[in-house]
């Protein structure tokens, strides 16, 4: 009784609302998060906004304060063990402008973790919907406004050098593209526990949101949803005998992913997915890396281990390619120096993250992995929708829309 009268006197304020709103059409809004705003605007908002915190809880304040720190320390390393030859002749101007625009990209990464820990612990329960109606209504305007245009160019939004140009008519990028697959694992984490109804309407967002990214032509984004929606199926199973079923016809199924990918590939539309299904089915039945996107990956992938391997401690002063995977890279360009804060900075977050959910963390599991899954495939530390949508959407659904299932 004493717990719901507590809960019920709940209230953000209509300032601090309003700032976190604003913040979530920054991150979530292309043509905002692109360039409209100097990125030195939004880093100065979150310090004050944290300096605010510290003042108002002085326990939650410093913990964040000990963030800050080690978000210095991996900018400063960043700054300290890569591009060696150019630091030489650099002026200190630049020096600072490459070092706050580091500490701006993991400022901003985890800065929605602050925005969580404000909002499940102050606002109320309308607040916290209102806040979810206004990030679903920016999500269908953006994917609206992509669809728009995919119409007219289906390889639109896969053209970098249009990149800043789309993002001005707020059409979904690279990186709002990559936000999706968490919208759709939180979707199917919480599906089971919707009433009937809600249900229905779940199943039609992931079979959109699906569509969306076939549409927007990033095979990884799509394999990395589907991913997510197994894992999410295979964790709701409750009994060892269903596991083992579930684990027998996924191999039973795997026998039949290459015919799957070849029909993909053959009948589906879009020809840059066409052509990632076929180097994928073609990989499967042959071991070929012929395929150019597929290759260029790998390859990637393994001169950036490489790297790694070369110089584990510091890592490669100054690499002449882009490992194009964010947790591979930091540490083929930092070493373990580098490394440590990163991974720590994520453990950290999804450790906070669980805690703040308390019984119901275990429905994060499969939000986290997926994350991982994006870091170790592509390069993710710029993308502010996926940082949104990770450490701040995605749990404040899962608290306010996931039952505990009763024992």
């Amino acid at each position: 009784m004493i717990k719901q009268q507590n809960s019920a006197k709940r209230k953000l304020s209509t300032l601090e609302m309003i700032f976190i709103m604003l913040f979530s059409v920054y991150y979530l809004l292309p043509s905002i998060s692109s360039g409209v705003v100097h990125f030195s605007m939004p880093l100065i908002l979150g310090l004050v906004y944290i300096f605010y915190i510290l003042f108002r809880d002085n326990r939650l304040g410093i913990k964040f304060l000990i963030y800050i720190a080690i978000i210095a320390l991996l900018s400063l390393t960043y700054l300290s063990l890569t591009d060696a030859t150019a630091l030489e002749n650099v002026t200190e101007p630049v020096m600072l402008k490459r070092f706050v625009s580091k500490f701006y990209q993991y400022f901003c990464m985890y800065l929605p973790m602050v925005f969580f820990s404000r909002v499940t612990t102050k606002a109320s329960s309308k607040q916290k919907k209102f806040m979810l109606l206004l990030f679903a209504a920016i999500f269908i305007y953006v994917i609206i406004q992509t669809l728009q245009i995919l119409a007219i160019d289906p390889n639109a939004i896969r053209h970098w050098e249009q990149f800043d140009e789309m993002a001005d008519e707020n059409i979904g990028n690279y990186y709002f593209v990559y936000s999706i697959p968490i919208v759709i694992v939180t979707l199917a984490v919480c599906m089971p526990k919707l009433k009937t109804i809600f249900k229905i309407v779940d199943i039609i967002a992931i079979v959109f949101l699906l569509y969306f990214i076939v549409k927007s032509q990033y095979t990884l984004a799509l394999l990395i949803s589907i991913i997510g929606i197994m894992l999410r199926l295979f964790l709701s199973i409750k009994q060892t005998i269903f596991k083992m079923v579930f684990i027998v016809t996924a191999f039973v199924f795997a026998f039949f992913v290459p015919n799957i990918l070849l029909l993909a590939a053959t009948h589906i539309e879009s020809t840059q997915m066409a052509t990632r299904f076929m180097e994928m089915y073609e990989f499967f039945t042959s071991g070929s890396l012929g395929g150019y996107n597929l290759s260029g990956r790998i390859t990637l992938y393994g001169k950036t281990i490489l790297a790694f391997l070369e110089s584990p401690i510091w890592g490669n002063r100054k690499l002449d390619f882009d490992g194009h995977a964010t947790c591979l890279t930091v540490l083929a360009d930092t070493g373990i120096i580098g490394g440590v804060p990163f991974y720590y900075l994520l453990i950290a977050t999804n450790k906070y993250i669980k805690e703040k959910l308390g019984e119901k963390a275990k429905a994060f599991f499969v939000i986290f992995f997926c994350l991982l899954l994006m870091g170790f495939t592509n390069p993710i530390h710029s993308s502010l929708p996926l940082a949104f949508t990770t450490w701040f959407i995605a749990p404040l659904t899962i608290e306010m829309f996931y039952k505990k299932a009763k024992k």
